[in-house]
């Protein structure tokens, strides 16, 4: 081989150090600017609508004036737009006159049926979703997940989305207490202007929305308010502990560098507007709530957040419950004799406490968006109404408002 055809080791060190050094400026830009930061953790930008209108629930698979879209106000003055999803069983019933109505007049929805037939419904319960990072409410399959939700009690479980502030429609610029204001906004509209008690509501959360709906609880449960339940999926610790995991394309971790090196991992995330501490939350949630229905789910084949995670927040909030923090190996050896393996199912494992159940469940497929729309899901909004109410849909008849 020619000499010159070899390349110095100091040309390929020095190009190394450029490498590494354009590579820490770049996470640095990225978590310590401002904007770009925001861009980063929400991705609000992407609509992902198809081109299709949000207005027009139609668009997006819902059967003629089943959702109706509106704005919720909140306290800081942002407009958020929702849809109120009827559940099937109850908008077949009412089908003919739910199409024949004005629809939502001067986006007034107090002027509806479709209002009227979960605020006049005593028995009537309500699922608020939060969606994950990047689309509007009915990007990835939200839409689906929203039908699904209520599969259980087609006559009874409505569901409310909403997109975030900077989401969507709404109006704003997404931060992490701005965030949370929007679900303790969207909560508050929930209960003083629908007028569903919070025993008959249920938090579920996806992703970054696990994040919103833990926030929510543990605002909740500081309160002393107690909801039906919190239902949450391919959640994250922290978002510093989310940018060291988080997978692109073929498994690849962007920020897969900070988790080698824990003390440049402090460095570049210590100043960030945005931190989410899920973990520390949910032991307030289990902490201060009178009582409690929390549900935990992960796909064990999701590419984007490792499934493990999960058993983070089940032994955080176990651990919760007790003055004195079970030793590792006794809480490993207790979970283990509690588990229910599924086979190609996955597995769940439940522990019961005085204030109430925390359960842990790993189905083995699901990815990490499809498993919202999966029977898991659903069968997981009945167990935390039924904490509630245990005869809750056993004989549900639906109402006719007139």
């Amino acid at each position: 081989m020619p000499t010159n055809a070899i390349v110095p080791l100091t040309t390929v060190l020095s190009g190394v150090g450029i490498a590494s050094v354009f590579y820490s400026a770049s996470i640095l830009a990225i978590l310590r600017v401002p904007s770009i930061e925001c861009h980063a953790v929400y991705m609000h930008r992407m609509k992902l609508t198809g081109g299709n209108d949000l207005n027009h629930p139609e668009q997006f698979g819902f059967a003629h004036c089943q959702a109706t879209p509106f704005f919720i106000k909140t306290r800081d003055g942002e407009k958020l737009h929702a849809w109120h999803v009827l559940p099937i069983g109850l908008y077949q019933q009412n089908a003919k006159r739910l199409v024949t109505q004005d629809r939502n007049r001067g986006r007034d929805i107090s002027k509806g049926l479709n209002f009227r037939l979960l605020k006049e419904d005593p028995e009537a319960r309500l699922v608020i979703h939060t969606h994950g990072s990047s689309g509007a409410l009915s990007a990835y399959c939200r839409t689906e997940c929203y039908r699904s939700l209520s599969s259980t009690a087609p006559n009874k479980i409505h569901v409310l989305a909403f997109d975030y502030r900077g989401f969507g429609l709404s109006s704003g610029t997404p931060s992490e207490k701005g965030l949370i204001v929007d679900a303790q906004s969207v909560f508050r509209w929930a209960t003083d202007v629908a007028g569903i008690a919070p025993e008959r509501i249920v938090v579920f959360g996806q992703s970054m929305g696990s994040s919103v709906a833990i926030a929510l609880a543990r605002t909740l449960a500081v309160q002393k308010v107690s909801i039906a339940g919190l239902i949450i999926t391919g959640s994250f610790p922290d978002v510093p502990t989310m940018l060291t995991e988080y997978r692109t394309f073929f498994g690849l971790r962007a920020f897969g560098l900070l988790a080698k090196f824990p003390s440049l991992k402090v460095f570049c995330t210590q100043g960030m507007r945005n931190q989410w501490p899920n973990l520390d939350r949910l032991v307030e949630v289990v902490r201060h709530s009178p009582a409690y229905h929390i549900e935990i789910f992960h796909a064990q084949d999701d590419p984007v957040v490792p499934w493990t995670l999960s058993n983070k927040f089940f032994e955080h909030a176990v651990g919760a419950t007790k003055q004195k923090r079970m030793h590792q190996v006794e809480f490993n050896k207790e979970k283990e004799s509690k588990t229910v393996l599924l086979g190609e199912g996955g597995w769940y494992v439940e522990w019961p406490t005085p204030n109430g159940v925390i359960r842990q469940e790993v189905p083995r497929y699901g990815v990490h968006d499809r498993i919202m729309m999966q029977p898991q899901i659903a069968m997981a909004v009945m167990r935390a109404f039924r904490s509630k109410d245990s005869a809750f849909a056993v004989d549900s008849k639906c109402v006719h408002s007139e």
